[in-house]
């Protein structure tokens, strides 16, 4: 394993700069927001708004949804996949096609179909063939913090989805709350970035104990979608195995097994995403949960969020993912870069490309 608080190591295992990409998320965060808040949208009646996207994309969207779902004036979804909702035809439905690249093969194909169904369709896309046909066509177009890399893109694309509902007047006033979330992420940065220790340092610490067990991430409510950004990070970024659920759906299933498993637990370690705006009886189960998972001879542990909104909260904990898995790669001497050769994923886009 290599040392988390020696300067060099970060030279040598992280060739792409990673690190510093994640230190320039608050920005990219703030830009993608200024965007798509400033766009010029018509004030036509809307009877309901999809989100199409994938990945980091759908994610950031649905941690957006999530945080402010309460405050909306219209039904918005997100929706994965190569096609909008059945409910999305005519110009009274609103079609947001999120993509990082603008090239997502399923958000192209739903991005074409929503304009084949007469939709008002919005793109967030920073190029591709989504940002070229929506200029070619004068469709409303954000271009979400220009060469942002991927390690923002949920961020990007969270409060792009945020900066576009208040543009479409879905969402009162969310600037006070957009700001809240961008300088959250900035004290994650602060708190968790490579100068700070392991001493001082949950995300190098919680990293070390990834290295040798299978992650396991549980949240409830907005921290659901953010626990499973976690686990996508460890898939992409350390190249690790990482389950997630979701509370209380945990209680219904997950918790059948905790009597039962034994010495194969010990390969595990759990960690729930918690905040202060838990409800009383999501914080009960979250504590009797730990308690009783413990008594089994688990591994488990918390991260906290920071932050007075919902939203604020949801990103400090993607920030704090981020560095969890960037760390968890540097430890592992794997390169933390996603877009690394993996034999796997370059055979599956040969063969998609063959079908």
């Amino acid at each position: 394993m290599f040392d988390l608080d020696l300067p060099e190591t970060y030279a040598t295992l992280d060739r792409s700069g990673i690190r510093e990409c994640i230190l320039d998320y608050p920005r990219q965060m703030r830009e993608a927001y200024a965007a798509a808040r400033a766009l010029k949208l018509p004030a036509e009646a809307i009877a309901s708004i999809a989100i199409v996207g994938m990945g980091d994309s759908a994610l950031g969207a649905e941690i957006a949804l999530a945080a402010v779902s309460e405050a909306l004036s219209l039904p918005v979804s997100v929706t994965r996949g190569y096609v909008p909702p059945a409910a999305s035809r005519g110009p009274a439905h609103v079609v947001i096609a999120v993509s990082h690249s603008g090239n997502s093969e399923e958000t192209v194909a739903a991005f074409e179909a929503a304009l084949a169904r007469g939709c008002r369709v919005i793109a967030l896309a920073n190029g591709g063939h989504i940002a070229a046909r929506a200029e070619a066509l004068g469709l409303p177009l954000a271009r979400c913090a220009p060469g942002g890399r991927f390690s923002a893109t949920t961020g990007m694309a969270g409060l792009g989805v945020i900066g576009a509902l208040a543009a479409l007047g879905a969402l009162p006033d969310p600037d006070a709350m957009a700001a809240e979330a961008c300088a959250a992420a900035e004290e994650a940065n602060r708190m968790l970035g490579p100068d700070v220790p392991v001493r001082k340092n949950g995300c190098k610490r919680l990293a070390g104990q990834f290295a040798t067990r299978l992650p396991i991430l549980l949240g409830a409510g907005v921290f659901a979608p953010v626990a499973r950004w976690w686990k996508i990070q460890l898939n992409s970024t350390a190249k690790l195995l990482a389950l997630w659920e979701e509370m209380p759906e945990f209680n219904h299933g997950g918790m059948m097994v905790v009597d039962t498993l034994g010495q194969r637990w010990k390969d595990a370690m759990v960690v729930a995403l918690r905040g202060n705006a838990e409800p009383p009886r999501i914080r009960l189960r979250h504590d009797l949960t730990a308690r009783l998972m413990l008594e089994a001879g688990l591994n488990i542990d918390s991260a906290r969020a920071r932050g007075q909104s919902l939203l604020a909260q949801a990103f400090s904990l993607v920030a704090y993912g981020d560095w969890c898995a960037y760390y968890a790669a540097i430890m592992a001497g794997t390169d933390p870069a996603i877009y690394g050769t993996v034999p796997a994923m370059e055979q599956l886009k040969a063969g998609l490309s063959e079908g």
